[in-house]
């Protein structure tokens, strides 16, 4: 498959995920080589997060969307060239996935194509980074234990 039809198959709800992550032994969803990502072509993004959180997997979703512009002299150069930003930024910050939400190409001559993508992360656990190994999350009830249990251990010397 060329690059031009590449970028004509993409569509809204269509899911990327990038190449170098190990996919689970759960994850049979069809996808091709789209460079540095593979593209799912037999399911989106809802079908995806099914399956996940039947295998006790999250495919977190952040809500704040990227977009990306570019320019070319065919709507596929242009949508791919988007494509491509889009998919570069998503990878910097540090997702697996992305989750294309609009597409919109117009012009004549010289196309102008925009990319609204949602970035997802496809892992076993429902954070997105690791938490701190020794965080300890307090209650409020548990504010007084530690002050109590610190004068107890280590008592103040006040004034001499």
């Amino acid at each position: 498959m060329t690059t031009r039809d590449r970028a004509h198959s993409l569509s809204v709800g269509t899911v990327l995920i990038k190449s170098d992550i190990p996919l689970p032994k759960w994850f049979r969803f069809n996808y091709e080589d789209y460079g540095r990502w593979k593209k799912l072509f037999d399911a989106d993004s809802r079908a995806v997060e099914r399956t996940a959180l039947a295998a006790g997997w999250h495919f977190s979703y952040i809500a704040k969307a990227v977009k990306c512009t570019a320019f070319g002299l065919t709507r596929q150069s242009a949508t791919q060239r988007a494509v491509r930003r889009l998919t570069e930024m998503a990878g910097m910050s540090g997702f697996n996935s992305v989750e294309i939400t609009e597409i919109a190409v117009r012009g004549v001559g010289l196309y102008h194509a925009t990319v609204v993508a949602h970035p997802r992360h496809l892992q076993p656990t429902p954070f997105l980074e690791h938490p701190a190994p020794h965080y300890y999350p307090h209650d409020r009830q548990d504010i007084a234990e530690i002050f109590w249990r610190a004068a107890e251990v280590e008592p103040q010397v006040k004034g001499i």
